[in-house]
This record gives C-alpha cells, structure tokens and sequence, in this order.
C-alpha cells in the first residue's frame, strides 16, 4: 500500500474517531455536578446525549458509541436546580498530544461548562470593553473584544453591544454617512476571559475612512463598573496612489492596470477621456502588486510588471522608439547611438554590455521628446546606418535602411 492511501485511510479514520469529553461544574463553588445532561448536535444533523458521573465527568467515545464531527457543533448542559446552557463550538480533537493512531480515542476535544443556580442571586461581574478592530483592510469586518474583570463568572450571560460609526468618503470634499445598531450577544467568560465577538459590520478602507464606537452593556447581571463599558477606534483608509506624468510629447489614450497575475485589465480612464502630453494624474488604488501598460491608440507606450504599490509610485511615461533590426540586414547591431539633433558627441551606447539586436529582431527604447539623431553600427563598428532630424514622439519605430546612404523608415504614433 503506497504512503498517500495509508495517510488517506488514517485520515478518514480520524474524522469518525476520538473522544469529546469535560467536566460540568457549578459557576459558584467550582465542584463537580453529577447526572448533568450534555447533549451535542452537529453541522451534519448527528444527535447524541451523555450524563456526567459523580464527578462531573461526561465522554462521547467513538470506541462506544457515536460521537460529533470535527467542525461546528452546539452544546446544550442542563442539570436540575441550575440554568440551562448552550454553546456553539468547533470540535478539532487535537487536545492530547500524545494522540496515537494505535488509539484512535487518545485524540480528545475537551469542553468543560459551569452552569448557574437557578434563581440565584444576580451575577456581578465587571464588564469591560477592551478592543475595537478590523480583521482585514481594505476589505474587512469590525470584531470587539470583552473582557470580564471579575469577581463573578459569566456563564450563558447576556450582554448587548452598540456599534455607532462614522464613515467619510477619500474625495474632496468627502462625503459623510453615519449608522448604529444594537445587537445582543452570549457571554461564557470565567474572571480574566475575554471573548472576541463578531459584530458583522463591513469595511472597504479602499473608499472610505471610519471612526467607530463599541458600548456594552449588562443585560441579565450586574455590571460592577461602568466606566470601561465603551471603546473607539479610527479605522485609517489603506490605499496607495498611482502617480503619472505624460512625458511622452502625445496624449495617451488609456491606462490600464490589473492585480498581478489577473488575466483581465481595466482602463483607468473613462471612456473617450485621454491624458494630455504633460498632464499629471493620480488614481487611488488598494496596495498590492499591479501591472501597469499606457496606450497611444492600439499602441503599448509604456509597459511594468510586477510592480509594488505602495504609498506613493511615480511613473513618468517617456515616449518609446523601437529599433527594427529588419531584412535585408542579416547582420546583429551591436552599437546603437541616440543623441539630440546638432549634438557634437555621440554620448554612450544605449545597449548593455554584450547586447546585441539579432537580426529580425526589435529593441525599445524610451526618452524624453524631442529632435533626435540614430546611428547603429555592426560586428567592429562596421555597417553604420543613420538617421537624423527625427522628430520622437509617442510611439516611434525606426528600420535602419539597407545601406549607408538609405536612412530607412522612421515613423511614428501619437
């Protein structure tokens, strides 16, 4: 038997097998409550009933009997003289560390439950709120943590929660909407305990930024103190800008960008609208790893991959000229020289170190508009081709002609 189906068996034995088991105890005096029902009910409808022994001690043991899945159960405790409880829960039967497949009961989940008199007096516990957060940005929910400071243990105690916000659009001048609601929740918090508690509340900080309020108070208890009942929090908009300036000496007619990886582009630009030669833009956007492509008509002016955006990126879009190393030339263009019209030096090679343009081949290359000279040379210097008074703007492509005296075709879009 291969490795993979030993560990898939094992693995479906596990999700049928273990032990769930706890101890019920009284919320005042801690001792242990004998014949107390627990019963559970799992996500796929399975039932089942225990009775704690004389020591509090209850077990659902797949070696005897049904047990819960692993996955979200609820737990119902009930006992006579005291308050019923129900619980939501996981089960995972990971507790014992010590689990052996050789016994499939030494894998525990354990619950244990304190359950209230009935009819005693009311509980007095100091309830505080301790924590207002997002779990995610910029699309998330608001989660609120409470903390009981003691003296008395919340068990199946009810607390209500008042959310109050505040959210104002990035635009300038923003726009302000506000809302509050007020939700009841169940508290099981021994004294120290705090419990996060899911308020359902969504957030996008990629358009608006939040100032938020959590109020709780004592429903079915008394509450010890007041005065730590209420927490707020700003939730700060998580965004980056994307900075252009058309340096190009042409209006770009889109701006398309996408999530890196994502086969799909969107134009930034509302349909009809260009970006004018020397304007400047600036689109807020979430942070993450973009593409990015300019466009003059169908014509990619300016492409980056895999870019960070973070903060603030700048990106000066230069215009492109694109050397054709085209037949006849069956040779490699080893030197490629681009310098202002009536320059009186030839300045650097604009290749790499040890780059060529094979033959047949095409290389890009951006710079600032304007009235530029091109000399490419061959193998030693030899075969020099020219062309002068060029005119770049845009989107340019340039095919050195096939001799000394043929400048070749120059042209370009804008």
């Amino acid at each position: 038997m291969s490795l993979l189906s030993t560990l898939l068996i094992a693995s479906m034995a596990l999700l049928a097998s273990g032990c769930l088991w706890g101890v019920v105890m009284d919320s005042d005096t801690g001792a242990p409550i004998a014949g107390a029902s627990v019963s559970y009910a799992d996500s796929y409808g399975h039932t089942g009933t225990a009775t704690t022994n004389s020591k509090g001690l209850y077990w659902f043991d797949s070696a005897t009997g049904p047990i819960p899945a692993l996955g979200p159960v609820n737990l119902t405790v009930g006992a006579s003289g005291y308050s019923p409880l129900s619980l939501p829960t996981l089960v995972h039967y990971d507790d014992n560390a010590n689990a052996s497949l050789a016994n499939l009961s030494s894998f525990w989940d354990v619950q244990s439950f304190v359950l209230m008199l009935s009819g005693a007096p009311a509980t007095t516990a100091d309830l505080a709120v301790t924590d207002l957060f997002a779990d995610n940005q910029p699309q998330g929910v608001m989660w609120v943590r409470i903390t009981n400071n003691g003296p008395a243990t919340l068990a199946n105690n009810k607390v209500s929660v008042t959310v109050s916000q505040s959210r104002s659009t990035l635009t300038v001048p923003p726009m302000v909407d506000s809302a509050t609601a007020t939700t009841e929740y169940t508290l099981n918090l021994a004294p120290g305990q705090t419990q996060t508690i899911n308020l359902g509340v969504q957030i996008d900080t990629s358009q608006y930024r939040y100032d938020f309020t959590a109020t709780a108070a004592a429903v079915d208890f008394t509450d010890a103190a007041s005065g730590n009942n209420t927490y707020k929090e700003s939730v700060e908009p998580m965004i980056a800008s994307l900075a252009l300036t058309n340096a190009c000496g042409a209006d770009i007619s889109s701006i398309q960008f996408r999530r890196a990886g994502d086969p799909s582009w969107t134009n930034m630009l509302a349909f009809g609208e260009v970006v004018q030669k020397g304007q400047a833009r600036t689109w807020l956007i979430p942070p993450g790893t973009y593409d990015l492509r300019a466009y003059i008509r169908d014509q990619v002016l300016n492409e980056r991959l895999n870019v960070g955006i973070s903060g603030t990126y700048d990106w000066t879009v230069l215009a492109a000229l694109d050397i054709h190393n085209s037949p006849p030339n069956w040779w490699p263009i080893e030197e490629v020289y681009i310098f202002p019209e009536g320059a009186l030096v030839e300045g650097p090679n604009w290749l790499n170190p040890g780059e060529t343009i094979p033959p047949g081949a095409v290389r890009r290359f951006n710079l600032a508009p304007g009235i530029y000279m091109f000399l490419v040379t061959g193998p030693g210097g030899g075969f020099p081709r020219g062309h002068h008074d060029s005119a770049v703007a845009g989107v340019c492509a340039w095919s050195p002609g096939p001799s000394v005296l043929d400048p070749g075709v120059f042209f370009c879009v804008q």
